[in-house]
């Protein structure tokens, strides 16, 4: 089956519910990652008004290869910012975005810390820091 592109085309005239059922032998399914090279161009914190525990990480990416590619955007940051969660981007070559993530100071201590950012490639690998 490799080379071929079998399709399969349904067509009504009528609105209706419909159920299809598609059984694949599993050695003929493949998965294709695309990977490709991305970097950090910039990364701002907003600064924490003053007896708020919230503040604003922004951080602008670009994917600086030649194929679309998922990357994965990780922040790390030291006490008293709370943990943050990590999310997934999409970009096309050359493509750039901005993504923001909410931080969340567990005290009001006028306390500093310290962020960074990990941009990582459709498998995990480490792109730019």
């Amino acid at each position: 089956m490799r080379g071929e592109s079998p399709s399969i085309r349904f067509e009504s005239s009528r609105y209706q519910n419909s159920e299809l059922l598609l059984n694949f032998a599993a050695e003929k399914l493949f998965n294709v990652v695309q990977l490709s090279t991305g970097a950090i161009l910039n990364v701002t914190i907003t600064n924490f008004d003053g007896f708020s525990t919230e503040g604003m990480l922004i951080t602008k990416l670009q994917n600086v290869g030649n194929v679309t590619s998922e990357f994965g955007v990780q922040v790390k940051c030291t006490s008293p910012i709370s943990p943050v969660e990590g999310k997934a981007v999409y970009l096309s070559p050359q493509e750039r975005t901005t993504v923001h993530f909410p931080l969340y100071a567990e005290s009001l201590d006028s306390e500093s810390s310290e962020c960074s950012v990990v941009l990582k490639d459709a498998i995990g690998q480490t792109l730019s820091t």
